[in-house]
């Protein structure tokens, strides 16, 4: 349900904020559903004020998602460490 994202708890026209993205070793981010930037990403991203979804996706991770608050001015801090899944060791001979 992506309406609690939407939502606007701040006028219409106030100032935006930033957020700056950090992500362990790298990820995609995407922020409400579009992909933006990849970490390592060294400006903050502006937004406008309100609620917004950062998702971090990496091909040997699962997806993270954070739901951010943006209020006019303000820089807020998203740090995720992804947690990458190693393949499983294979034998000589093929098997694990």
């Amino acid at each position: 349900d992506r309406s609690a994202v939407s939502e606007r708890s701040y006028p219409v026209g106030a100032a935006s904020g930033s957020v700056r993205v950090l992500a362990r070793p790298w990820a995609d981010v995407l922020v409400d559903g579009t992909q933006v930037d990849t970490t390592p990403i060294g400006r903050p991203l502006r937004l406008a004020p309100g609620k917004h979804e950062v998702i971090f996706r990496h091909p040997q991770a699962p997806e993270q998602r954070r739901v951010v608050d943006v209020a006019p001015g303000a820089t807020i801090t998203l740090d995720v460490q992804m947690d990458i899944r190693k393949p499983p060791e294979v034998g000589p001979d093929g098997s694990p």
